[in-house]
């Protein structure tokens, strides 16, 4: 078969080169052999080394009949993504998945095409590259949509509404996880999917602040748990339940969530379990129980400190403050507020930002700086409704 490694074999032999000549000092003559009998793949790098030996370029493996050099070639490219992103060199990643998403649209390798959109998409979000990731994933969409593939279709509105939610445009983000859960409606086949695009509309919901509706949505992502059995995605839907019926009032049921989403958590070593425990600090906090919700307050912000996650700790900042404006402790209220602030420079998150200006402001009023106090919060507002409109 007119594989990698035969076409190694048939430009080494061209060029006169023994296995031992071919490897060099780089490589090993054993190495090569298994190269040759389809025994091992060599790396990215390993294949411009033979390549260049060879004097070709790194084209030349995908000559000729049929595709199984192809995929070979592309197995190589999506194995040195993954040793890339392992090593944190995203942009090298990306150079990388846009070589072989080159190599499956020439060859019109359909299913290779949706694995490399989809990975380069998702690490050109990653690295804010937003209006690179929306255009493989706008790519990715019109390809299942032409081949007619729904569990194809639902995944491209996820990846869209996953990239304009980490964009802020949350508005945006709920309308494509609801063409992801509209695609999902009486298709047994695609229930997993119906539930993931269920908790990510939730989520996005409860950014928007309807809170009924996002317990809906984390609710019937709950009730596909028997069917599907994932427990990691029911923890995250009784995550997003508690944080609902918490906003709702209906504490005791969200303390139950909250606790069933903790414990599946902590046994699976999942480290969002941090998350849930800052949720039952704040429903604790709403309780009175303040006694018990500091102590959970202080592990997660060293949790966040060590994880790196600012939004998350500007989040529970947040959470002080109002403990402390509710215990007429002003000053410190306003110094958790501005810390808070500061965090957001690392990485913003605009409802939030906007939240913690109308406190500030209602601060600033409580100690008499009407102007100030009227500026801030008159910042505030106007941040929640850009948002909250999508802009």
């Amino acid at each position: 078969m007119n594989t990698i490694g035969g076409i190694i074999r048939r430009l080494r032999i061209q060029a006169g080169l023994s296995q031992q000549q071919l490897a060099g000092p780089e490589l090993t003559r054993a190495f090569i052999c298994m190269v040759e009998r389809g025994k091992a793949r060599p790396s990215m790098e390993s294949l411009r080394l033979i390549a260049a030996r060879l004097n070709q370029p790194v084209s030349a493996f995908l000559e000729a009949d049929p595709s199984d050099a192809d995929r070979d070639l592309l197995e190589v490219l999506l194995r040195n993504t993954r040793s890339l992103k392992k090593a944190g060199n995203a942009r090298d990643a990306i150079d990388t998945l846009r070589q072989a998403f080159r190599v499956a649209s020439e060859r019109n390798l359909r299913e290779e095409q949706f694995e490399t959109l989809g990975q380069l998409g998702t690490l050109l979000t990653g690295e804010g590259s937003y209006d690179e990731a929306l255009d493989c994933f706008d790519r990715f969409l019109e390809l299942a949509r032409g081949s007619q593939l729904p569990a194809r279709i639902v995944q491209g509105y996820l990846h869209l509404g996953d990239t304009v939610y980490a964009m802020n445009q949350f508005l945006v983000a709920r309308r494509y996880y609801d063409r992801a859960v509209c695609e999902t409606n009486e298709r047994k086949s695609l229930t997993d999917l119906r539930q993931r695009s269920l908790i990510s509309k939730g989520n996005c919901l409860i950014r928007l602040g309807a809170w009924r509706a996002a317990a809906e949505a984390h609710e019937e992502a709950g009730t596909l748990h028997p069917y599907l059995g994932d427990q990691q995605r029911y923890a995250f839907a009784l995550m997003g339940l508690g944080v609902a019926y918490r906003r709702l009032g209906r504490l005791d049921e969200a303390k139950a969530a909250t606790l069933e989403s903790h414990k599946i958590l902590q046994k699976l070593g999942d480290r969002s379990r941090v998350l849930v425990l800052h949720n039952l600090a704040t429903i604790e906090g709403d309780q009175g129980q303040w006694q018990s919700a500091l102590p959970k307050f202080e592990i997660c912000r060293e949790a966040y400190r060590a994880f790196g996650w600012p939004v998350s700790e500007a989040a529970l900042l947040e959470e002080m403050a109002l403990y402390r404006q509710a215990a007429g402790d002003l000053a410190q209220a306003e110094a958790l507020c501005q810390e808070a602030l500061s965090l957001l420079e690392q990485q913003d998150e605009p409802l939030l930002r906007g939240r913690l200006l109308g406190i500030q402001g209602k601060l600033r009023l409580a100690c008499g700086d009407a102007q100030w106090g009227q500026e801030l919060l008159q910042a505030g507002t106007c941040i929640l409704r850009y948002f909250a409109d999508g802009g």
